[in-house]
């Protein structure tokens, strides 16, 4: 009776064998039983019966599935794995930063819609007084707007606004 397939193989390799050194196996080991890796699990991948013997052809092609799909690196699988946690650490740090658009909001409103405009034409006087009542904003805001971060920052911001109105 010929011998199966995967013996033929491995006949054919044997010419070569390869050196085993003692890190390479304690690190098999690790992997096995890490891995739970189980003589059943080996007769499945080769799709052996429970009685039947794994052979040496066997478990050259499960050292060549396991170097071919797990050990060769993707350079693709890695830069897509690279730019996604690129990605995410950059999400990341723009959802921890509290931006404040109160400011770009604003000015762009003022800029659409000026309270000069919002007057009614037959009402000069109240033109006026929203005229220089704009102007005074403007002017506190380009010197650092109305400040209130603490308690006397409160109590200025009020006088000031009082003397404004």
């Amino acid at each position: 009776m010929a011998p199966p397939h995967n013996d033929a193989d491995a006949a054919g390799n044997a010419a070569d064998p390869m050196e085993v050194d003692d890190d390479s196996m304690a690190m098999l080991r690790e992997l096995a039983v890490r891995g739970g890796l189980t003589a059943a699990r080996i007769r499945g991948f080769a799709r052996r019966e429970q009685e039947e013997e794994v052979t040496t052809g066997d478990l050259a092609d499960l050292g060549q599935m396991i170097c071919e799909k797990v050990l060769n690196t993707d350079q693709q699988i890695f830069a897509r794995q690279r730019e996604a946690e690129l990605d995410a650490t950059r999400r990341r740090t723009e959802m921890a930063a509290d931006p404040d658009h109160s400011d770009e909001h604003n000015e762009l409103y003022n800029e659409l819609y000026p309270l000069e405009s919002c007057v009614p034409a037959d009402n000069r006087h109240m033109g006026k007084q929203i005229s220089t009542l704009a102007a005074t904003l403007r002017e506190k805001r380009r010197a650092g707007g109305l400040k209130m971060d603490s308690a006397p920052d409160w109590v200025r911001t009020r006088q000031e606004l009082d003397e404004t109105f």
